[in-house]
């Protein structure tokens, strides 16, 4: 038994979380115990975070790690073998130490019996899972890894709405095979750039018309390379480009991907930005807002988890309240103040803008070396601008960065002076 599936969504990071807890039980079991203790900073080295300044995160992934059940069954293993069957919930209890240095969790006493025996349970290699950045990856991994070491190197068959559950780890699957396919493309590219041993290929069968049934076939690469070393990280590069691009901050980003796995926001990313493009529809003044709307209501149908009834950090820092019909007699003050001060930023970005462009490259780089520990401490930025110089989204970053240093935050009387002088006073009271 190593495949596991949940009752709800398991995004990539709690996913990572529990492969991180299992492989310190496993490596530190002794006896029979299921109780583990070690220092918080060994689990987030493994899982990818790293800011001892706070814990609310760590709070937060056992929330979520204990609402969660996972089932257990055996997916052909061998033909005479007999299908056995459970379910219980991922984790019996987690604790932080008072002075919060170190972290303790246990496992439920028949389930520890299965996932802390290394014949009965894979153990991932935490090398390999620090370079997936989606869960549909990590999963689609993990589920045909275990078939490397058989003859066949073919996985079970099953139709593609119950591979679209196992992958997403949705309890429903896509509403079309379209869908699945893009987010099954994305994790199969993933493990075939990563896996040295073997590369997977993917096999259908129709019913008529229809894709009916899947599976996948492990092919040997011809030659194997070294074990690659790399860094746990939280969200991917893809995420983050996408995200910020509609106007999300590094932190909110992170605060979405402890909720939700990639493949879900990316889904909304896309649904917002079609919409942004969409010809003959009301412009979308406020693109964050859009996409926040999104994430909470699912616009894009894509397959996540029942929420429940309870706000969560990231659901009070992100959510914006669901739109209702405007009353047609009393304006919206704080909506119209919202709407003159994006607007008010959106011109004093574009003064920046402006500015840097007149410059040439040594004044520009003068500046950049000016706010060069702020524009570091953004990691994917960083990357980014030491391997293509000032790209797109580097500048966008800058402009922000340049704003936030300089630019004092205004009053709704420098609001007003700056709807009146504009002549934005009607359109922001049309709106």
């Amino acid at each position: 038994m190593r495949n596991t599936s949940s009752s709800g969504e398991i995004s990539l990071i709690q996913r990572k979380a529990y492969n991180a807890m299992l492989q310190i039980a496993q490596k530190n079991r002794t006896g029979d115990e299921i109780t583990f203790e070690v220092p918080i900073s060994e689990l987030e080295s493994l899982v990818g975070h790293t800011n001892s300044n706070n814990r609310e995160y760590l709070k937060q992934m056992a929330r979520q790690l204990m609402d969660i059940k996972v089932e257990f069954d055996f997916k052909g293993e061998s033909a005479g073998r007999k299908s056995a069957w459970g379910i219980a919930n991922m984790v019996a209890e987690v604790y932080i130490s008072d002075d919060g240095q170190r972290i303790k969790w246990s496992f439920p006493p028949e389930l520890a019996k299965r996932l802390l025996n290394p014949e009965v349970y894979n153990r991932i290699d935490m090398r390999m899972q620090n370079v997936f950045t989606s869960g549909s990856a990590l999963t689609l991994y993990e589920t045909v890894s275990r078939y490397y070491g058989f003859e066949l190197r073919e996985t079970f068959r099953e139709h593609w709405t119950a591979w679209s559950v196992i992958l997403s780890g949705a309890p429903k699957p896509h509403a079309q095979f379209r869908d699945f396919n893009k987010m099954l493309m994305r994790a199969m590219e993933q493990v075939n750039a990563h896996e040295t041993r073997f590369s997977i290929e993917l096999h259908l069968s129709k019913r008529g018309r229809k894709i009916d049934k899947l599976w996948f076939v492990l092919k040997d690469k011809e030659q194997s390379q070294l074990p690659l070393e790399s860094q746990a990280t939280m969200v991917s590069e893809l995420v983050m480009k996408s995200l910020m691009t509609l106007g999300l901050t590094d932190n909110e980003i992170t605060l979405l991907a402890m909720e939700h796995d990639e493949d879900y926001l990316l889904a909304q990313a896309e649904f917002t930005s079609k919409r942004i493009s969409k010809s003959g529809m009301d412009p979308i003044a406020h693109p964050k807002g859009f996409f926040q709307s999104a994430v909470e209501n699912n616009y894009a149908d894509a397959p996540r988890r029942s929420l429940q009834k309870r706000e969560s950090p990231a659901h009070k820092l992100l959510t914006a309240p669901t739109a209702k019909p405007r009353a047609k007699s009393k304006p919206d003050i704080k909506r119209t103040l919202d709407t003159m001060k994006e607007a008010w930023r959106a011109a004093k970005i574009k003064e920046i803008e402006e500015k840097f462009q007149a410059q040439d490259s040594a004044k520009q780089a003068k500046i950049i070396d000016d706010i060069k520990q702020d524009l570091s401490a953004n990691t994917v930025i960083w990357d980014q601008y030491r391997k293509k110089g000032l790209s797109k989204l580097v500048l966008k970053t800058v402009y922000e960065i340049i704003m936030k240093k300089n630019v004092p935050e205004p009053s709704a009387e420098d609001l007003l002076q700056f709807a009146l002088e504009t002549g934005s006073l009607q359109t922001v009271a049309a709106a």
